[in-house]
């Protein structure tokens, strides 16, 4: 179920829309409009095909003074800070003031607009859905509309200072190449050349040269997200990008960090969702055709000239000869070929397992190609409207998706067991805790011991993952103990799953019991070092294999697989290391077994991995985390028959956390991508069942150790329930969001 704009009819001839406003004589559209054109509408902000430059920095500020002031009842401008050179940091709140619904009771949705400033595609969206939905104007306002007697739209604005860097001085070059003055133009980081998109305090492995929460920028957004407390009820959102080129348009990316099964389902079908939209989008009829890129962007050349007859969907580089979706998604290294530390999306998906965050959000990073360095940060109209046309389909989709009235179930998979030795990483084994230059501790009350404060406490382990996919479950999965396991605590179980060492040559019994249990007919699933169970078995002989990685990825050898069964997106990714505490680039220990060990015992290989070498660069006093026992291909997916029974492995998917590098916000218990998960759903033999709640879902986490069990929405049973399992985000909402059923009663709502 979810709230369709389809279904808004009756609520629409019930809600006034504002009339949109004639465009004044200083209005951006006004300057800014194609010689002879006639706007589709009035606007302040001209649509991207009736424009010639980008919206400057100086326009934009004019602009929200004046939305503000001719729609007072809708829309919120206020400065949350101010940058490195002294521009205010503003941050916009467009909903329904008149609503009945009290604000602090209203779903939100938040959107980071073009962090680096030198890709304009989100702000060129933003600017302008927001004047949407204040006007009721657009191809969305309209619809949109009565969703904001219950939604708040919140989106920011974090690098003023190289967005104004951009600015046109000159009137003959805004008339004559559409790009800044020589020398001037759109800088990525902020004015002391920091990159803000590497600054926020995410849980894990920091990158030793990053300095996350130095600047006034990163920390504004930080305070205003997480210590102002307006944005306890944050539901969804996206961190807005643009790359260079693509053989998509758009590509949208799950960050790394600690989605559990029904988050990671949620935000699996928003992306379908979006990109169902966006394919359907006239704005991107000349992508789905074949258009190429001198076709849009000749005028404004230097193109590449490799690129410039290239169809629109087929990479520069002829690294992809195949003609690609305007829309794709899956993990940031499948999507853009790397990952980091201090990323914006990742602060606003991950759980707020530190005092500063995240915000525990259900969302994604959305990368817009052409809207970089290729065409050189140049305005080109067609190019343009295809990122404004995107982000008002993510807009859309999410802010439709923020009531939906239904949960994802785990359903089919029978009983299922996992093993857990008792073992917990926490902040008082640590043997490297970090010292701040202040020496306090957190204080949200103390400026300076709110952002500097030392080592944050913390008790994570992988295996918790099982306990988390049991709250999701309509089967039990519990847990066993590994070294009193006896054949007898397998009986009633259809599955077990071991992910860590727990099962050696010092536990024969326990080894051999397992092993009948599977001959008899039971399944088992090998996670990570857990595959050594092959070896210990004598199911294989010294077959089983690490090797350190970049980050956990299987290159898919048998795609139409049933442990791959519903993964129709881009998926190598199976797990990253930063969130629960390992270093880039070597340090992520990906398990497997040799492939033509594997093979000869008559296992069926899913995906591979060959990653030859060593660990990279440690902390002096570490050690390292990692060791590549063996080089060679190795399945890292896969399925063996034993006996009456199957044995499924992954070898990426849940290393153990690692202590040994800075980690002074804490660690996650896992990080694992929407691939594990549907291998994981697949092995178990399950399936996705959608079932209705009486109210809209919002993460909220008893563990929280700044607001814990007194966050504005969990209920007193959750954060009970929380309590007793050590947290994770509850099931709903509490009282305080009751009045959302009356909304949900109006709406026609959707069956999965």
């Amino acid at each position: 179920m979810k709230w369709t704009v389809g279904a808004l009819a009756l609520l629409l001839m019930l809600q006034p829309v504002p009339a949109s406003a004639q465009a004044p004589s200083d209005a951006v559209c006004a300057t800014n409009m194609v010689a002879g054109a006639t706007v589709s509408e009035p606007r302040h902000f001209c649509e991207p095909m009736e424009s010639t430059f980008f919206i400057q920095f100086d326009q934009f500020v004019a602009g929200l003074e004046y939305l503000e002031e001719t729609y007072p009842d809708r829309m919120n401008v206020f400065s949350i800070g101010e940058s490195v050179e002294g521009r205010p940091l503003y941050f916009v709140e467009v909903t329904n003031e008149n609503s009945s619904v009290p604000r602090e009771e209203k779903l939100q949705v938040g959107y980071s607009a073009s962090i680096h400033a030198n890709e304009p595609a989100g702000r060129e969206g933003m600017i302008r859905v927001l004047e949407d939905l204040a006007a009721g104007i657009g191809p969305y306002g309209a619809e949109l509309a009565p969703l904001l007697d219950h939604v708040i739209l919140n989106v920011w604005f974090p690098n003023p200072d190289s967005w104004a860097a951009g600015d046109f001085f000159d009137a003959d070059a805004i008339a004559g190449v559409h790009s800044p003055t020589e020398g001037a133009g759109f800088a990525r980081a902020n004015a002391l050349g920091v990159d803000l998109n590497r600054e926020f305090p995410s849980p894990g492995w920091i990158e030793p040269d990053h300095t996350p929460m130095s600047e006034p920028e990163s920390r504004a957004v930080v305070n205003e997200l997480r210590f102002s407390g307006n944005h306890s009820n944050l539901v969804t959102g996206t961190d807005l990008h643009g790359m260079i080129n693509s053989p998509n348009m758009m590509r949208a990316i799950i960050p790394n960090q600690d989605y559990d099964f029904r988050r990671m389902v949620l935000v699996v079908d928003q992306l379908k969702t979006i990109q169902a939209g966006v394919e359907a989008n006239p704005a991107y009829a000349e992508w789905q055709q074949g258009a190429t890129l001198s076709d849009v962007i000749a005028e404004v050349s230097p193109v590449p000239e490799q690129c410039a007859d290239a169809p629109l969907g087929q990479q520069c580089s002829g690294a992809d000869d195949v003609q690609g979706r305007a829309f794709e998604w899956g993990a940031r290294w499948d999507m853009i070929g790397y990952t980091d530390t201090g990323f914006t999306s990742d602060y606003l998906m991950l759980s707020p397992r530190s005092p500063t965050g995240g915000m525990g959000a259900v969302g994604t990073i959305t990368e817009f190609a052409y809207s970089h360095m290729i065409p050189d940060n140049k305005f080109v109209p067609k190019l343009t409207d295809m990122h404004v046309a995107g982000v008002r389909e993510i807009v859309r989709a999410q802010v439709e998706m923020a009531g939906r009235l239904d949960t994802p179930v785990l359903a089919g998979t029978g009983p299922v067991a996992y093993l857990d030795d008792g073992v917990r990483w926490t902040d008082e084994n640590n043997p490297f805790p970090y010292v701040s230059a202040t020496g306090k501790a957190f204080d949200p009350d103390d400026p300076e011991a709110r952002f500097e404060f030392d080592q944050v406490p913390y008790e994570v382990t992988n295996v918790n993952f099982w306990r988390d996919l049991g709250r999701f479950s309509a089967d039990p999965v519990e847990p066993l103990d590994a070294a009193s396991l006896a054949a007898a605590d397998l009986e009633g179980y259809d599955h077990l799953v071991i992910t860590n060492q727990v099962l050696d040559a010092l536990f024969p019994d326990q080894v051999a019991a397992v092993k009948a249990w599977v001959e008899a007919g039971g399944h088992l699933l090998l996670t990570d070092s857990a595959i050594r169970f092959l070896d210990w078995s004598g199911i294989t002989d010294d077959a089983a294999m690490q090797q350190c990685v970049y980050v956990g990825h299987s290159d898919i050898q048998d795609p139409g697989h049933p442990l791959l069964g519903g993964v129709d997106w881009a998926a190598r990714v199976t797990g990253e290391g930063p969130a629960v505490g390992y270093a880039i680039p070597r340090t992520y220990p990906e398990w497997g077994v040799s492939r033509p060990l594997f093979e000869s015992a008559g296992g069926e290989v899913v995906g591979t991995t060959n990653s030859a070498g060593t660990p990279g660069d440690f902390h002096e006093d570490a050690g390292a985390p990692c060791q590549t026992t063996r080089e060679g291909e190795m399945a890292s997916m896969g399925r063996l028959a034993v006996g009456e029974g199957t044995i499924d492995l992954i070898g990426g998917a849940l290393p153990a956390p690692y202590q040994g590098f800075d980690h002074r916000y804490g660690l996650a218990d896992y990080s694992v991508s929407a691939l594990t998960y549907w291998f994981v759903m697949n092995s178990l033999g399950g399936s996705i069942e959608w079932q209705p709640i009486d109210r809209p879902f919002i993460p909220t986490y008893a563990y929280d150790p700044l607001y814990g069990e007194q966050g504005l929405f969990v209920t007193e049973s959750e954060a009970a329930e929380d309590d007793d399992t050590q947290g994770n985000d509850s099931p709903g909402l509490g009282v305080a969001l009751l009045g959302l059923v009356v909304l949900g009663a109006a709406l026609v709502l959707r069956r999965r």
